[in-house]
């Protein structure tokens, strides 16, 4: 009895023990971590203005612009509506606008899928309603 006693008073005390152990300080290198300590080597450069691609509009009509919901949506998405209308001296010509329009709309489609257009579309709606703006 005595001898059990023991073995299970020791065995107690063991397992009480573990879990205070120290933990071995690993070897590897932290995966982004830098060796200076100095608060210089911290400060990233801040990064370039994102410059936007422009679809010439010749009128306002469906682009809700100036609305803020709308511009912030175009923007994240890589392009701003740019109203031209076709009696202005810079305008280009018809031609020269759906040739820029198709360029600028395929380098849409590569960046925000095949229905980026429709995506588009759905936000007029909602910002529309969210802001009631019917005029534009």
């Amino acid at each position: 009895m005595n001898y059990l006693f023991t073995l299970i008073l020791a065995s107690l005390l063991l397992a009480a023990g573990l879990p205070g152990q120290a933990q071995q300080k690993s070897k590897k290198k932290r995966k982004g971590a830098t060796t200076t300590t100095s608060y210089n080597a911290r400060i990233k450069p801040p990064k370039a203005a994102r410059e936007y691609l422009h679809l010439y509009q010749p009128n306002t009509r469906g682009t809700l612009v100036g609305n803020h919901c709308m511009d912030e949506y175009t923007e994240k998405m890589g392009f701003r509506y740019l109203v031209m209308p076709a009696g202005m001296d810079d305008a280009p010509s018809p031609t020269q606008m759906r040739l820029h329009n198709f360029g600028v709309k395929c380098v849409l489609l590569v960046r925000n899928g095949p229905f980026w257009h429709h995506r588009v579309n759905k936000r007029v709606r909602k910002c529309r309603e969210k802001t009631g703006d019917y005029a534009g």
